[in-house]
């Protein structure tokens, strides 16, 4: 149920979905584990995705009042989901200003990443800023941090992701970067070869 919620309302932008997970939200503001956990979790996804300004207010000032370290990452992971520039923006600038702490950052930066409209405004991000969040964040985090850049599959930002580590490198982390870029490669080869069929399919579907 929880992962049906989280494609409808946030792939499928299904507004039936998006407005269940409102609801749901709203019914569990003070208490966010009275309800199934499951669906709680789809329903920050789903509103994160498409939320407002306000949303994310509301999500980070619950992350910061968290009773429970499992509610605090609940909200707080849910930031980098937002589609705003403007929110991710603010997002970006909390991974190094102190708002987020150093330990849960660059895991922050990784979802943001993968955000699927501001993937890239996150990665330009983290190469314009790369000597700070080196010094900033453990240095076992960098490599799993950019995990996230498997996600930025459309081939101008591949380019630059690849362009990118040419000329720097992550010593602490060489081989599992090197496993990021390839599943990169390998997603930036799928897309080539499926994205065309499958907006044709869907347009025959009336989608």
């Amino acid at each position: 149920r929880g992962l049906l919620t989280t494609v409808a309302g946030t792939f499928g932008a299904d507004p039936g979905v998006r407005n269940h997970a409102r609801q749901l939200l709203a019914a569990n503001s003070p208490d966010p584990g009275a309800a199934d956990p499951a669906l709680m979790a789809a329903a920050i996804s789903v509103v994160a995705s498409a939320g407002t300004t306000a949303d994310f207010d509301t999500f980070a000032a619950r992350a910061a009042g968290a009773e429970t370290p499992q509610d605090e990452l609940r909200y707080l992971t849910a930031l980098a989901d937002f589609c705003e520039p403007a929110l991710m923006d603010r997002l970006l600038g909390m991974c190094v200003d102190g708002t987020v702490r150093t330990q849960n950052a660059p895991y922050l930066l990784r979802r943001a990443l993968a955000n699927r409209t501001q993937g890239e405004r996150a990665w330009s991000f983290v190469s314009a800023e790369w000597e700070l969040l080196n010094e900033r964040f453990p240095s076992n985090s960098i490599a799993r941090m950019l995990e996230g850049v498997r996600s930025l599959d459309t081939p101008a930002v591949a380019a630059r992701v690849f362009a990118f580590f040419e000329t720097h490198e992550v010593p602490q982390g060489d081989r599992i970067v090197a496993q990021h870029l390839e599943r990169l490669e390998v997603n930036l080869a799928l897309r080539a070869r499926i994205a065309g069929p499958l907006e044709e399919h869907l347009r025959s579907l009336g989608a």
